[in-house]
């Protein structure tokens, strides 16, 4: 089963809980099979997707009506019943008994027609579709279910701008591009880890640690991994482009690495908001994937560069697009550059796989992943890319 995540903040940019959107890995894959069977939903996939908060799972119309209560999910989950759902006296019953079964019920609300107050009446949340329609339109319709009684999830939110309108018209909970890339509100960097770069210094202090025990550290940071880019590439002259993290230590040096971080730390940590530490994980899936796709292909050799690859992807908006293999100052190699910028090349197929399957574009997804003979292997890669990024962040 294909399986992707987007983050929930409440009005006030708290985490309450994660998205999640599915798709069959069976070869069959399209933009609107967006149900993943509950069957799919094992206490680890919670655990690693939901990380400690509530999934918002879309939930399929057979498997409302099939009534196959897991006691284990209740409390895990918020169960989605499609805006294509009929309110029949079928449907209002079945949602009454997932609810009688302890289940909280979110509808999606339809944009036109379809009025669906009988499943309104049961639902523990109202959720609708933002990014389907104008600004003004999405306002519009927000402000009509407010007079619902029930709190109002808007999805597919891109910009501030959209959020701070959609609160004021009454919503609660959001969800969109705009929480995990920094592509519509560019002035809202990463912030540094105070505990990763006060780990690196003692680590950086013990000559039996090899460069690779450093990297597999520091990459667990975006904001500290992206500054060593800029220190090396400073320090780079006549010693070519910059192809890993690792590569870049090396260019900077243990005691040249010691200093920088000492002064990085104390000079630009900040405290981690839930959205900066939503962006990092966004940041570190992104790279983990790149890198996972790599070592189960024949690029196995290039793996670390695809995970430079992934992580600059992910921040490029806050570092600006890649000029003839220069990504804001910094000289990458030219395969890490043909990757950014969407031209033909050695690693663009495998970034262009995790960011298709990063927002969920099955169909594009698949057809890269066929072309790379890595269907198979694929949902168990973006499952690892996961866990392996949320225990990044708890080591952080």
């Amino acid at each position: 089963m294909y399986l992707t995540r987007s983050p929930l903040f409440d009005d006030r940019f708290r985490l309450a809980g994660c998205a999640l959107a599915g798709s069959p890995a069976d070869g069959t894959a399209n933009c609107q099979a967006s149900f993943p069977p509950l069957s799919a939903l094992t206490p680890e996939v919670v655990a690693d997707y939901g990380g400690g908060s509530r999934i918002w799972v879309p939930l399929a119309p057979d498997a409302l009506y099939d009534r196959a209560f897991v006691p284990g999910l209740r409390d895990a989950t918020v169960l989605e019943v499609p805006a294509s759902l009929a309110a029949d006296g079928q449907a209002v019953a079945a949602c009454r008994d997932w609810s009688d079964a302890g289940f909280r019920i979110a509808v999606r609300a339809a944009q036109r027609g379809g009025r669906q107050e009988q499943l309104y009446s049961l639902a523990y949340a109202i959720s609708f579709d933002a990014g389907g329609c104008c600004r003004e339109a999405a306002d519009g319709f927000a402000k009509e279910l407010t007079g619902l009684g029930r709190p109002l999830a808007a999805v597919g939110v891109d910009s501030l701008t959209e959020h701070a309108t959609l609160r004021n018209a009454g919503v609660r909970y959001f969800t969109g591009r705009f929480y995990t890339t920094p592509e519509a509100a560019p002035s809202m960097q990463l912030s540094v880890s105070l505990g990763t770069a006060a780990k690196l210094m003692g680590m950086l202090a013990r000559p039996d640690l090899s460069d690779r025990a450093i990297e597999k550290e520091l990459r667990s940071d975006p904001a500290l991994s992206y500054n060593l880019l800029r220190m090396a590439n400073a320090a780079s002259t006549g010693l070519g482009a910059i192809g890993s993290i690792l590569h870049a230590i090396q260019i900077v040096g243990r005691n040249g690495l010691q200093r920088w971080c000492a002064l990085l730390a104390v000079g630009n940590s900040a405290a981690s908001t839930p959205m900066e530490r939503e962006r990092r994980m966004f940041v570190l899936e992104r790279a983990r994937l790149c890198e996972l796709i790599a070592e189960g292909t024949a690029l196995r050799r290039h793996a670390s560069s695809l995970f430079l690859t992934g992580m600059l992807s992910a921040m490029l908006p806050m570092v600006g697009k890649p000029n003839d293999g220069v990504v804001d100052g910094i000289a990458v190699n030219s395969d890490v550059a043909r990757a950014l910028a969407g031209d033909n090349g050695l690693y663009t197929p495998v970034l262009s796989l995790a960011s298709a399957y990063s927002y969920g574009n099955w169909t594009e997804a698949e057809a890269i992943g066929r072309q790379l003979d890595v269907l198979h292997q694929l949902p168990q890669w973006a499952h690892a890319a996961v866990k392996w990024a949320r225990e990044a962040l708890a080591r952080g």
